[in-house]
């Protein structure tokens, strides 16, 4: 059974393809997945998606010539018969690509929302108008979380059960707190016993990274020798560090860049500060948590997010002496394993695994009759 994903893009930097990725993993063996996307951006996982049966291709972005005909089509009728369905990551695209796959004889469109906006840019408007058939042409709705799911679906959909609320689910056991692996990595880092605050994110305005340097600055007059771990990249990256070099903390700032260690980064660090304004269902507070982390993020994010007792949200308007004294506070406390926790709370990735694949319809001889055409 081959699925068809649609997203923006396969690099590093998106979330979303990590989620795709993650499930992929968890898939029965006669289930691959496909993706189609349509923006390069740095650091593309191309070869993650072949190392698991997958074909990744690009097209072009989706506009007004995508409703009539386009390399979409033509992509459809070359493989028709091969998908069993078409999981789009972007549900105001449903309009665009959910009729065509419908032609090209795929039996299930599924769409599945991952933000609590319409866009993280000027396309607001836009994608709201787009979104609004996208409810009856999807056979199957899945949101990361309510907040999102009532946004993008309605509140009547996802309350009556019409939506299956999907958490962004991660590897927690690979998560799990590990006192030795903490100490190991922060003795290869260099940083001691001083207080290290974390962040793992795309440095791009919607994260907000510069409000957190200036956080950091402040935590700095209370604990002068503490350092700040940012993991990732992106297009604000270089005024970032220039940023820091101008409020004189570059010395303390470590810009790690993409990293494929997260998992034991998140060891070494004492609490996860996010600062982003407005959050669908982050998966890197999942992980931070899954970590056994203290988190602080903005009131911005669901608070569907907020798993464990050891998390805090405060509002950006706050100052940001308030943000670095929490901060502080958070990191002081003592580390514990909430791996458990994470999972009881219903963000197990094995677990979400097995609904998602019900969902696809596997081992239903009458829906999913072309599984194993291409396995």
């Amino acid at each position: 059974m081959r699925i068809l994903h649609v997203t923006a893009g396969i690099g590093r930097s998106n979330g979303v393809m990590s989620v795709i990725l993650n499930y992929a993993a968890h898939m029965p063996e006669d289930i691959k997945f496909d993706v189609l996307y349509f923006t390069t951006t740095d650091g593309d996982r191309l070869t993650e998606i072949e190392d698991l049966g997958g074909r990744a291709t690009k097209i072009a972005p989706p506009g007004v010539h995508s409703f009539f005909h386009d390399e979409v089509d033509d992509y459809l009728d070359a493989h028709r018969g091969e998908y069993a369905a078409i999981h789009i990551h972007l549900p105001y695209l449903a309009s665009v690509f959910a009729p065509k796959a419908k032609r090209a004889g795929i039996p299930k469109v599924i769409v599945h929302c991952h933000s609590t906006v319409f866009s993280l840019g000027d396309s607001n408007f836009r994608n709201r108008i787009l979104n609004l058939p996208t409810k009856s042409l999807a056979n199957v709705m899945i949101a990361c979380g309510r907040d999102a799911g009532r946004l993008w679906y309605g509140k009547r959909a996802v309350d009556s059960g019409r939506v299956t609320v999907l958490p962004n689910a991660v590897e927690c056991d690979r998560f799990r707190f590990d006192a030795k692996v903490r100490d190991k990595l922060r003795r290869e880092m260099g940083l001691g016993n001083d207080l290290t605050v974390g962040y793992v994110a795309t440095m791009t305005p919607w994260k907000n990274h510069g409000f957190l340097l200036e956080v950091f600055q402040q935590l700095l007059e209370i604990r002068p020798k503490a350092k700040l771990m940012l993991v990732g990249d992106g297009p604000e990256r270089k005024a970032l560090e220039e940023k820091a070099a101008e409020l004189h903390i570059a010395d303390k700032t470590l810009f790690l860049g993409m990293r494929s260690n997260v998992a034991e980064l998140l060891q070494a660090m004492d609490v996860f500060v996010m600062t982003s304004p407005k959050e669908g269902l982050p998966v890197c507070a999942i992980e931070a948590q899954a970590a056994g982390l203290p988190v602080l993020m903005s009131d911005g994010v669901t608070d569907e997010a907020c798993i464990t007792e050891r998390i805090n949200r405060l509002s950006l308007d706050e100052p940001k002496q308030v943000w670095a004294k929490e901060a502080v506070r958070l990191a002081e406390l003592p580390r514990l394993d909430t791996a458990d926790e994470v999972k009881r709370a219903g963000f197990d990735l094995a677990k979400n695994a097995k609904i998602l694949v019900g969902l696809y319809g596997y081992g239903d001889k009458e829906k999913a009759s072309i599984a194993g055409k291409n396995a």
